[in-house]
């Protein structure tokens, strides 16, 4: 909150300048989400560096803390499912913006899948092994999920 005080200079730029520094140094506050893929269990509880624990529901595909971060953010996994690994892509960095792009990966197959956005839509369904990783693509989605 600004305050104005009657000055006997009539030299208006000592007002203006006095107020610049406060319009500069304030830090914005961002919301810290992502995406979720594989969570067929409730049991995964998410972190942030706050404090904030969030619970998430089985087959969520998205999540967003409530509690607004400035400056460095840290998201990781509190609680794992049981027998079901998850993992964090994308958790850690710098709030300039509003964070949508942290990546949550459950498998229940003992490997760990990273989603990765397609290009286009594909209409066919298909898993395919090379070099040491499998890629599996969804029917009539743009997202394929590849491991490790």
């Amino acid at each position: 909150m600004f305050e104005c005080q009657e000055s006997n200079n009539n030299d208006s730029s000592d007002l203006i300048f006095g107020l610049l520094p406060s319009f500069i140094n304030q830090s914005s506050n961002y919301t810290i989400g992502g995406t979720i893929s594989g969570l067929v269990k409730s049991e995964l509880v998410l972190r942030n560096d706050s404090g904030e624990e969030l619970q998430v529901a089985s087959g969520a595909r998205s999540f967003t803390f409530t509690t607004k971060v400035a400056g460095a953010y840290n998201i990781t996994i509190s609680t794992q499912p049981n027998g079901l690994p998850c993992t964090v892509s994308n958790g850690r960095g710098t709030a300039t913006a509003k964070i949508s792009n942290v990546t949550i990966t459950c498998g229940s197959d003992g490997s760990l899948w990273t989603s990765r956005t397609l290009p286009t839509s594909v209409n066919w369904r298909s898993v395919a092994f090379g070099n040491g990783v499998f890629i599996a693509v969804a029917f009539g989605s743009n997202i394929a999920t590849t491991s490790p």
